[in-house]
């Protein structure tokens, strides 16, 4: 998840503690991606659930956390994030993956289409 991410949910809810961001820069590469995620891993104490977004499914940050965290069974990992996924994520820590996509997936709406709907609906 990207510093912006981290930003937007601290300026709604206040809250930062246990979010970690990676970035990549255009001069960086998957060296550089694995040592930041490294470190994060290292500072989080030891079986400790860890939910990881990433935005592109198949994009470099989510290629390097599946061939990298596959296998554990305290790591879950979600693509495609936007913010009403991740508001849900630190609001309501207990959610199961599911949940936090179909919080995602309610927060993608045709706006225009549903403010026409409501017009019809009051004439």
């Amino acid at each position: 998840m990207p510093e912006a991410a981290k930003y937007s949910i601290k300026m709604i809810t206040g809250m930062t503690d246990g979010i970690e961001t990676v970035s990549l820069a255009p001069d960086q590469g998957n060296e550089d991606l694995t040592a930041q995620l490294e470190q994060i891993l290292e500072a989080r104490p030891k079986g400790e659930p860890l939910t990881i977004f990433s935005d592109l499914l198949g994009g470099s940050p989510n290629n390097l956390v599946v061939s990298r965290l596959f296998s554990r069974s305290d790591v879950r990992m979600v693509s495609g994030f936007n913010l009403p996924m991740l508001l849900s994520a630190v609001l309501t820590p207990n959610l199961t993956t599911e949940e936090i996509i179909r919080d995602g997936q309610q927060g993608i709406q045709d706006v225009i289409k549903k403010l026409n709907a409501v017009d019809e609906d009051e004439e």
